[in-house]
């Protein structure tokens, strides 16, 4: 999970949006007020507290997760558990499920990344392509409350499918940080 949350934060973020009855600033406290139905596991990634749970999002069982910096709510976001059983092109079809369902309510910007373009636009190869680690799906968000990154990417040999929320004041922190890199 570390390495998932690395590569997902330090590329795109930005700032407050509702996510799941919480907003960006919230506390630990809050989140466990606002569901008390829900059982957390608890961790730590990167010096930052996750608080996590499964859920079923889209039809898909999907990790829900709540990352504080700080005791506040900075980034959020759903890792889709999609088991290795389920095919590539299942796994495509969803990603386009749930990028329609972004794109109705933000208009995600499209990031698809071609590391080899052979398929390019055949997408009966796009499972292909992914297995391959020809492309990397992503599409963004971004506003002055919220950065959104949508991606479909293979990490590590294993296809990844998330959608994560970030605060603007987390995205400060991370562009400071990486500016102070040079």
């Amino acid at each position: 999970m570390k390495k998932i949350l690395f590569l997902l934060i330090i590329p795109f973020v930005s700032s407050g949006q509702d996510f799941r009855k919480m907003n960006f600033g919230d506390s630990i406290e809050r989140l466990v007020e606002m569901h008390p139905e829900v059982e957390f596991t608890v961790g730590e990634e990167m010096g930052m507290e996750v608080l996590y749970h499964n859920d079923f999002v889209s039809g898909i069982d999907t990790k829900v997760a709540f990352i504080f910096m700080d005791k506040k709510l900075e980034l959020a976001g759903y890792i889709f558990n999609e088991d290795k059983i389920i095919s590539g092109d299942e796994r495509v079809k969803n990603y386009k499920n749930i990028s329609e369902r972004l794109n109705r309510k933000y208009e995600m910007v499209n990031e698809d990344e071609w590391h080899n373009t052979t398929y390019k636009g055949q997408p009966n190869y796009y499972a292909f392509s992914l297995s391959m680690e020809y492309v990397d799906f992503k599409e963004t968000y971004l506003d002055e409350n919220v950065s959104i990154v949508h991606s479909l990417a293979t990490e590590e040999g294993d296809l990844v499918h998330s959608v994560f929320y970030t605060s603007a004041d987390f995205h400060k922190y991370l562009q400071e940080s990486a500016d102070d890199d040079f």
